[in-house]
């Protein structure tokens, strides 16, 4: 990665920020151009996150560097796990981090909520020592694993982990995640969810992933800063 794409995960954190997906907490982070090594934004507000607050992880050691995040091993052991993933967001999206505490399944509602056909998983499988953080790599391994082939994991109670194949593809998926999860509480205020059928999720999930819908959806979020 270069510095253009240091700039474009700042950008990504402050977009995020701006759209309410980060508080205080939230990490940005994606592959360098070495595969094995990533970029992750340091232990400092995402709001505040500048080029300097980019450190590097290295994937093949759990020696870390001492401004990482707390939950790095979010980040690394995803990314040892999906070759496939170039970009991961941690983040507390209150409607997500909402529905993760009831007992409502979590599909799309709407095509413009359609990131993912399968629903989304939950993990809730904490360490009691670490509280609700995953801070371990046992834990980020345990929630690698409930992640699976999916885009987006559910933490219970905390918020969701979101991965993709680019930044862009990233932070179109958080921010449509969290425009569904509204959607799907509302709905479960008023009355049960209707979901649409599983054909119709796949074709919207298709088109919301194109690279023109991404470009689209990223100018309209931005034109909002």
């Amino acid at each position: 990665m270069s510095i253009t794409s240091k700039q474009q995960l700042v950008l990504g954190c402050r977009l995020l920020n701006a759209a309410g997906l980060f508080d205080e907490h939230g990490h940005l982070s994606a592959r360098t151009s070495d595969p094995e090594a990533v970029y992750i934004n340091a232990f400092a507000s995402p709001a505040t996150t500048t080029i300097r607050d980019y450190i590097t992880v290295d994937l093949d050691t759990t020696d870390y560097p001492e401004s990482a995040p707390g939950e790095t091993p979010i980040h690394t052991q995803i990314f040892r796990n999906r070759p496939d993933v170039e970009a991961i967001c941690h983040n507390h999206s209150p409607y997500t981090m909402l529905l993760s505490s009831l007992d409502i399944e979590m599909r799309p509602v709407h095509p413009n909520g359609a990131i993912q056909k399968e629903p989304i998983s939950v993990y809730e499988d904490y360490n009691r020592e670490g509280g609700m953080l995953i801070t371990t790599e046992q834990e980020g391994a345990s929630v690698a694993e409930t992640l699976g082939e999916d885009s987006v994991v559910m933490l219970r109670g905390h918020g969701a982990v979101v991965v993709g194949s680019s930044v862009e593809e990233v932070l179109t998926k958080s921010l449509k995640l969290e425009y569904n999860s509204e959607m799907l509480y509302k709905q479960s205020v008023v009355g049960d969810p209707l979901y649409p059928p599983e054909d119709l999720v796949g074709q919207n999930v298709d088109n919301m992933l194109s690279e023109g819908q991404i470009t689209k959806t990223l100018d309209y979020y931005f034109s909002e800063l």
